[in-house]
């Protein structure tokens, strides 16, 4: 039961060895990072790792093996097949043997990079103009808060107004 859990499971799952080797893995992980049903085998977690974060999720996953460790869960950057960085969630934790010896690790993979991409796309369109891509009152008004309030407030500050002439017609059309 527990293996067709594995590969029924829509969430990326990869059962590595202590040394990273990955012992089992899903239809789903390959498919999160383009790869074939079978491409992963023979693949270690460092290969997967975006080389940005490497060095960082080798601690988190070395701090697993202490006597008390807790399960992570980071959003974080793998490395697809061509290259490109998947955007996810990486949550990882130990599978330990009943005398209490780490065993194997777990991952769980949960792509985020259309969730990602959405996110930026409309936080954009909410500070930007549609027609002209320019920055919005909204954008303005916040950003002269910033520079007025924030934590890279200015003494001295000097703002110009433009009026075009029939600006609003040309804008509105």
């Amino acid at each position: 039961r527990r293996s067709s859990d594995l590969t029924s499971s829509t969430v990326g799952m990869a059962l590595s060895d202590l040394d990273g080797a990955l012992v089992r893995t899903n239809r789903a992980l390959a498919n999160i990072l383009e790869y074939g049903p079978s491409e992963l085998a023979g693949k270690r977690l460092d290969d997967l790792f975006h080389p940005d974060e490497a060095d960082y999720l080798w601690l988190r996953y070395r701090a697993l093996l202490d006597e008390h460790p807790s399960p992570f869960r980071d959003r974080s950057k793998l490395q697809r097949k061509d290259g490109d960085e998947a955007l996810v969630y990486l949550s990882g934790s130990v599978l330990r043997h009943p005398d209490g010896t780490p065993r194997h690790y777990v991952t769980t993979v949960e792509d985020v990079s259309d969730r990602h991409l959405l996110e930026g796309r409309l936080r954009f369109q909410a500070t930007h103009d549609a027609l002209t891509g320019l920055a919005n009152r909204q954008r303005f008004i916040g950003r002269l808060e910033e520079v007025l309030r924030g934590k890279n407030a200015v003494d001295d500050l000097t703002l110009f107004h433009i009026d075009l002439d029939g600006f609003s017609a040309v804008n509105n059309g």
